[in-house]
């Protein structure tokens, strides 16, 4: 709770509600994920920066958070070559009750994309991510 600089002496516990539901789909090679997941947050923790530009945790009385989190997958291998693909994407709204306004630094869309290559022992591996719009500040 606290250290110098950025501790917090005044940090509360975080106490939540978590609900989430994992679900898996495979066939050939593919594999399709998705968790649905809905959080009722009170003095949530959160690392924000302070006037001096040092990071410190302080309490938001309460949020709410809601959203999906969804991959799909596609590997193939054999005996010296392996190839995995996969794409996911994240919903995550997570809404400050007292302003009724997005988290700061929580990004409401995030996408990733990647693919792994084997050959032997040589390996190749390329990931690209895009975010949507993400708040650096709470108004």
């Amino acid at each position: 709770m606290y250290w110098n600089p950025g501790g917090n002496l005044d940090l509360k516990p975080e106490v939540s509600l978590q609900i989430e539901m994992g679900h898996q789909f495979s066939a050939k090679g593919f594999k399709l994920e998705f968790n649905p997941f809905f959080l009722d947050i009170k003095e949530m923790i959160r690392w924000l920066p302070d006037f001096s530009g040092n990071w410190s945790p302080v309490n938001t009385p309460k949020v709410y958070a809601y959203g999906l989190e969804s991959m799909l997958s596609y590997q193939q291998k054999s005996t010296n070559e392996a190839l995995l693909m996969r794409i996911s994407h994240s919903y995550n709204r997570s809404i400050n009750q007292s302003t009724n306004q997005q988290l700061s630094y929580v990004p409401l869309h995030k996408i990733t994309a990647g693919i792994d290559y084997r050959i032997a022992f040589f390996k190749i591996y390329a990931q690209g991510l895009k975010k949507k719009k993400t708040y650096t500040t709470t108004d």
